[in-house]
Formats: C-alpha cells, sequence, structure tokens
C-alpha cells in the first residue's frame, strides 16, 4: 500500500505543478487585463464607470485567488515527492502523515474555487492511500546498529 500511495504522490505531484503553474499564469492575466481595463476605462463616466469598476473589483479578486491556489499547488509538489520518498523507505510517519494532510486540503480548496475533475479524484485517492500508508508506518523506525 505504501508503494501504491508514492507512486500516485509523484503522480498527484506533477499534476499539481502543472495545474498550478496554470493557475498562476491565468490568474496573472486576469489581475494584470483588470488593471489595463482599469486604466482604459477611466474615462467613463457615472453609471458606465461605477458597472465597470464593480466587474473589475471580482475580475482582479477572481485572479488573486487563482493565483493563490497556483502558489500552492506548486509549494506541495515538493512536499508531496517528499513524502512519496518516505513511503518508499517506511520513515518520517508524522511529516507522511502532514503531507497527506496537506494533499487533501488543497484538492479541497480546488474544487472550491474551480470544479471537480478526474485529477482531483487521483489527488484525493494519493492522499488517502498516504494517509493509510503513513498510519502504516510503525512510531519509532528501527534502528540499525553499527557494525564493530
Amino acid at each position: 500500500m505504501r508503494v501504491a500511495a508514492g507512486v500516485l504522490l509523484i503522480l498527484a505531484s506533477f499534476f499539481n505543478l502543472f495545474g498550478g503553474l496554470g493557475y498562476l499564469a491565468c490568474g496573472g492575466v486576469a489581475v494584470g487585463a483588470a488593471a489595463v481595463a482599469d486604466v482604459d476605462g477611466a474615462g467613463r463616466a457615472g453609471r458606465d464607470r461605477t458597472v465597470l469598476r464593480r466587474g473589475l473589483g471580482v475580475v482582479k479578486a477572481a485572479g488573486g485567488g487563482l493565483m493563490a491556489l497556483g502558489l500552492l499547488m506548486t509549494a506541495t509538489m515538493g512536499l508531496q515527492i517528499a513524502a512519496a520518498v518516505q513511503l518508499f523507505r517506511a520513515r518520517a510517519r508524522s511529516f507522511v502523515l502532514t503531507v497527506a494532510c496537506l494533499g487533501l486540503a488543497v484538492e479541497g480548496v480546488g474544487i472550491a474555487l474551480t470544479t471537480f475533475g478526474w485529477t482531483n479524484a487521483l489527488g484525493v485517492v494519493a492522499a488517502a492511500l498516504a494517509l493509510a500508508g503513513g498510519a502504516s508506518i510503525p512510531k519509532t523506525s528501527p534502528t540499525t546498529s553499527a557494525p564493530a
């Protein structure tokens, strides 16, 4: 189970990397486009300007949220690979459990901000298997004695 969890964590980490970079880029484009439209719409007056400002506020907030999700997903990638290695070695129980919980949280935030897709399902399954695999690691790792 630990090997399967490790392999799925590595696979999910690459999806998180590419998805995170995509969310960072799209969020940045949305924020930048809102800033350009704000400058371009400065000449409008009255109701048009109010509607424009309100809409641009929504676009900036959504873009900022996507950028934050992308940063979180990108940062999680390295932790998931490290947790997969620890699952293969059957060491660092608390680290593996912490990263598995973080992976579940990242998938939950991603589902809440966007939609549920098969990559989210893979991430949830990988995190659940990592929780089960991490729980099967003994609390105290076996020590080997040095040769005399």
